[in-house]
């Protein structure tokens, strides 16, 4: 146990100690305006906190899924992000990734070997105090805060919340079901759920993020066709993609969603 926790201490620890930590290449011109977020906090960062908060999500993701065996998928809008040019898109303020059924009790048992807390001062439960007797609270270094949510009702399984900045990763199951992955908010009948065929996700591909090592799907261009029409669209709200220097261009225009 003691080696274990050296262990986490040196790969979890020294994220976000680096010194000329590089910013995420999101626009081709980089600006450090102050903007909302979608930190759990719910204050206003500036661009260089949000980016080194994603930066600092995506290195302890990989690094717990060095640790646990749990792989990480890269999934949602940070999938649309790696199809384009393998970097976070300029208006993500979070992190999603998927968990394969076949992992999820790696993920959970590493998990629990770290010190149970109680919910920190400013967390407020989705629906109320008596959402408390569904989540687990576990301090997995002193950067970061993970808890398990077995709610039935809430289709988020796990969230990993960097105490910096605030900046999180939704972590969801995907569970394998007659060829098919689903979502737990399809096996419940909640809404934002989504499946994919097997054939689309398995077996993983290794992927790099950010510069970052995880997992992304088999097929990524077709999981993203099931939730997003417009994901190969090179226009987006006020971006546009400049495919020569493989970066989005802010636009006065507004483009429709």
């Amino acid at each position: 146990m003691v080696v274990a926790a050296i262990v986490v201490v040196a790969v979890l620890g020294a994220f976000g100690d680096r010194q000329g930590l590089r910013i995420p290449l999101r626009e081709c011109v980089w600006s450090a305006r102050s903007q909302s977020s979608h930190s759990w906090y719910n204050h206003q960062m500036t661009r260089e906190e949000l980016d080194r908060g994603l930066r600092t999500n995506l290195e302890a993701l990989s690094g717990i899924a060095a640790l646990s065996g749990a792989r990480m998928l890269l999934m949602h809008g940070g999938l649309i992000g790696y199809h384009w040019n393998k970097h976070m898109l300029p208006w993500d303020d979070d992190i999603d990734v998927s968990v394969l059924e076949q992992d999820t009790q790696k993920l959970l048992s590493w998990t629990r070997l770290h010190p149970k807390v109680p919910p920190l001062s400013h967390w407020i439960p989705e629906n109320g105090r008596d959402d408390l007797e569904y989540q687990e609270f576990y301090m997995i270094s002193d950067k970061f805060y993970m808890y398990y949510d077995s709610n039935p009702r809430h289709h988020i399984e796990m969230r990993l919340v960097h105490l910096e900045t605030g900046v999180y990763t939704d972590i969801t199951f995907l569970f394998k079901r007659n060829g098919t992955y689903l979502m737990k908010a399809n096996l419940k009948h909640l809404a934002g759920g989504h499946e994919y065929p097997e054939r689309d996700i398995w077996p993983l591909q290794r992927c790099m993020m950010e510069g970052v090592a995880l997992w992304c799907p088999h097929n990524v261009e077709r999981v993203l066709a099931v939730e997003y029409t417009r994901y190969n669209s090179s226009h987006y709200k006020s971006h546009t993609f400049d495919r020569e220097q493989k970066c989005w261009v802010r636009k006065e225009r507004a483009y429709p969603a």
